[in-house]
Parts: C-alpha cells; structure tokens; sequence
C-alpha cells in the first residue's frame, strides 16, 4: 500500500479493515471459521471491539468480506491470459502464462501470510466457503465462465494457427489440463504444497500429445 507525496513514493501503513480482514483470514485459516472467537480477532489485530464494529457488522460480515478479498476479488485481480499471445504457439504461450500466474499467486500468499496460508488450509477454506459463504453458487459461476472463455479462446487460436490437431476435442483437453491442476493442488495439500515442476511436466506431456 502506498500513496504520492511531492512527486515520491511514501509507504503507507494498512488500514484498520485491511488489517483486520488479513488477521481474520490468517485465524479462519489456522483454527477454522467457527473456532475464531470475536475477541480472538480484537487480541489478534489489536483493534478494539468498537474499532471493529465501525468498519463490519459482525463475525459474519468479517467472514463475507474475508472471501471477497482473498478468493474472488484475488482472482479478478490477475492479469488476462490471452492477451500478446504468441501467434506461432498460442497453447504454448498460454499454459506457460498460466502456470507463471499460479507461481506469482503462491508467492503473494506465502509473502503476506507466511506458514498461515498453505495447500491445506487454503482448500479447507475453500470447502467451507462452498457450504457457509452465500453467494458461492452465483460467484463461482462467473468464475468458471471466465475460465473456461480463457481456455477455448487459448485452443482456438491454436488450432488457427496450426500448433495443435484440429481432431482434438476442446472440451476434453480443457478438462485434462485443468483436472491435472485441481489433482495436483488436492495432492499438494496432502504435504506441502502444490509442485509447479510437477504441473510443468505434466502440462508439457499432454500439448506434446497433441501438436501436429
């Protein structure tokens, strides 16, 4: 967080709700939702209740704004992935750019939460948000939409440009490259985390099946 000062960049110190929606995210993760106590959340931020209550309504409305920042509003952040794609190898380009903006959203997690955020306690807080957060079905959705668009956009231009067979199914392919993503990310949070070298190789042996 940073703001302008005669022409200089000052480093500014996070809000109180930033501070608040972090600390909360780092206990939902460790202890679990319904664990965290509010008084856990005014000994963990150091902000008092009435500090608290001036910028959420209550647990629940921490909880709602925790998964707004840190899953929703996290992913819309990332860059296109289908933009400047190169012409010759667009699949290539594509999956290289992925697996880059899977890499850069580990770092960001590992730099800001440390040990709190790993495989694990992310997907188990993911599993949760699934049955607890109310407007799961509907954001999902849109994500998925957004997802898949990326992907078929990625196959398209390859096949326009030649890179893969035009026999491929797109469908299948798309399932194939993501169902090794989401395996490999449960595999992860069984020991550590997920392994970008595995997904690399993986990735790698199903284009090499499918380029003419």
């Amino acid at each position: 967080f940073c703001f302008l000062s005669n022409d200089k960049k000052t480093m500014a110190r996070p809000s109180n709700k930033e501070a608040i929606l972090k600390e909360a995210f780092k206990l939902f993760l460790s202890k679990g939702f319904d664990a965290v106590s509010f008084s856990d959340l005014v000994e963990a931020t150091g902000i008092s209740r009435g500090g608290m209550f001036h910028h959420f309504k209550g647990k629940e409305d921490i909880f709602n704004q925790v998964a707004d920042r840190f899953v929703f509003d996290f992913l819309k952040q990332n860059e296109p992935l289908n933009e400047d794609i190169d012409s010759l190898t667009p699949l290539k380009t594509f999956l290289h750019k992925y697996i880059e903006k899977v890499e850069k959203r580990m770092q960001y997690f590992s730099a800001s939460f440390g040990d709190a955020v790993n495989s694990a306690s992310f997907m188990s807080f993911i599993l949760y948000l699934k049955n607890h957060y109310a407007y799961w079905g509907e954001k999902f959705q849109v994500f998925e939409k957004q997802e898949l668009a990326k992907w078929s956009e990625a196959i398209m231009q390859s096949k326009k440009s030649g890179e893969i067979r035009d026999d491929v199914e797109d469908s299948q392919l798309i399932d194939t490259f993501r169902n090794i993503y989401l395996g490999l990310s449960y595999k992860g949070a069984l020991v550590n985390r997920l392994s970008i070298d595995d997904l690399q190789k993986l990735w790698n042996f199903v284009y090499k099946g499918v380029i003419k």
